[in-house]
């Protein structure tokens, strides 16, 4: 995983801007494409919330789409905190709810609600299949998985095996660029 000193960063665009095009060029194009797909989600979402922030780029980009609430989870924020002032700043300026948990993401206290939750964190199957198990009845619209082309697709199988057993949920986009993601929609019933 590609981080960076961005202490330097005036404002959360610049660090956005400046982050994600590190990113891909360490990781190469469309590793970053989960950003655009979590940007087109949240034009139809109010609250977003993240599993697995690390240094915060997938959690910039949803920021500067604007949404009522954001919520972050991670078991380990020292690299967040380096520049956690230009999230708050931004969000005070902009009137968005933000909330940074330290915790893990299988925590029962990690549970809320959100419109659109992102999963981004251990990258093992059977954590994922937990983080879903846990968290997929307080989310309203989409969960959106990164990193599901890797290994053998193995995360994204579960997602698969998920669905199956959850009628509620359908797999609406599964790209394979690059390290991949997958997006998942509530139907109802």
């Amino acid at each position: 995983m590609y981080s960076a000193d961005m202490t330097h960063s005036k404002s959360l665009p610049d660090f956005y801007k400046e982050l994600r095009a590190g990113q891909e060029k360490h990781s190469g194009d469309y590793y970053c494409a989960v950003h655009d797909a979590i940007a087109k989600l949240l034009g139809n979402c109010e609250s977003y919330k993240e599993l697995g922030l690390a240094q915060g780029t997938t959690a910039a980009a949803a920021i500067l789409q604007h949404p009522v609430s954001v919520e972050a989870i991670d078991n380990d924020l020292p690299r967040f905190n380096a520049c956690r002032h230009l999230f708050e700043d931004y969000c005070k300026e902009h009137k968005i709810k933000l909330t940074i948990r330290e915790m893990s993401s299988l925590d029962p206290k990690a549970v809320s609600s959100a419109d659109l939750l992102f999963i981004d964190t251990v990258h093992k199957p059977e954590w994922l299949a937990k983080e879903l198990m846990l968290h997929q009845s307080h989310t309203k619209k989409y969960i959106v998985m990164h990193d599901t082309v890797t290994n053998n697709a193995n995360l994204h199988q579960v997602i698969k095996a998920f669905t199956q057993i959850n009628k509620r949920w359908e797999i609406i986009e599964y790209c394979t660029l690059n390290v991949g993601y997958t997006v998942i929609k509530r139907i109802s019933l």
